[in-house]
């Protein structure tokens, strides 16, 4: 596992609140949001036993949010949270400072599954030819550099791009590629539909027809959009059928179980140009969101 994605589970985590859930002797309050923000800690190499002993736990049995329990028991639990916590603030801390001297002019990229070498070289030459398209034009002054990489289930890559220029545009196709992904699982759940109504051959393939135009018409307005917003106005067709290539390469890789990030210590606005990899099925388009901002 990462240093960014450990730091991540226990930022989300929240465990330096843990005392908050213990008010009283014997008594445990709001464990549903508790138990929620502990789940983030599974995984984190060296704490499997302190953690297996909290799964074990009424906190995990109980459907309640709050009870009380035997003096013992709740003891044992406040005095397997106290070090737990103790432990987890440091190695936050710890993590915090080493991914600050993270290059904010790199992005972060998560492999998909791969069990074979040649799909790791596919993978990493569709990734090179996704980036190429749209961070080598003159408005963007990029490079493409990997900085670093992580070993292990999943590989994570950290690819120097040069300019925040390079990283905003990324972050904007990373989106676009999350709408069409989004747009693609819709698609399909239709067709399904569809073929289930068992309709004659020519309707159903002016449905099929209709919906991949429909799939073709998002891709060209993400593009634009994207052109106009990081090209300064620059939307000629090269220009765009390049962009085009980028939003649908990353809409497969999304789909195959990519990800691609900012650095951790990114500003706010330039980690929200990036989507929600936890929740890729309510990414919007940011065109859809710009209109409703102007009706406003």
């Amino acid at each position: 596992m990462r240093a960014q994605e450990i730091f991540e589970k226990i930022e989300k985590s929240s465990i330096e609140n843990w005392a908050k859930h213990f008010p009283n002797v014997g008594s445990i309050t709001d464990i549903l949001d508790f138990r929620t923000r502990l789940e983030y800690l599974r995984g984190i190499p060296g704490f499997n036993a302190e953690l297996e002993f909290i799964n074990q736990s009424i906190i995990f049995r109980t459907t309640n949010n709050q009870i009380a329990i035997p003096h013992p028991e709740w003891n044992g639990l406040v005095n397997a949270f106290g070090p737990l916590a103790t432990k987890l603030i440091g190695l936050k801390q710890y993590l915090k400072a080493f991914l600050a001297r993270q290059d904010l002019n790199s992005v972060f990229v998560k492999a998909p599954p791969l069990t074979e070498f040649s799909d790791m070289i596919l993978f990493e030459g569709q990734l090179k030819k996704a980036l190429s398209q749209i961070i080598y034009h003159p408005k963007i002054e990029a490079r493409l550099e990997l900085k670093s990489w992580e070993s292990g289930s999943p590989l994570w890559l950290e690819l120097a791009l040069g300019t925040q220029a390079a990283v905003n545009i990324v972050g904007a196709a990373a989106w676009a590629g999350a709408v069409v992904y989004k747009k693609i699982q819709e698609g399909r759940m239709h067709q399904e539909y569809v073929r289930g109504l068992k309709l004659k051959n020519d309707h159903l393939e002016s449905i099929l027809q209709a919906e991949k135009q429909l799939l073709n018409e998002v891709v060209n307005a993400e593009a634009e959009n994207i052109a106009l917003s990081n090209y300064d106005g620059d939307n000629s067709q090269e220009t765009l059928e390049r962009v085009k290539l980028t939003i649908k390469e990353f809409a497969e890789i999304i789909e195959k179980g990519a990800e691609i990030h900012p650095a951790l210590q990114a500003p706010e606005p330039v980690k929200n140009l990036f989507p929600n990899f936890n929740n890729l099925l309510a990414t919007e388009s940011k065109i859809k969101q710009l209109a409703e901002k102007a009706e406003k």
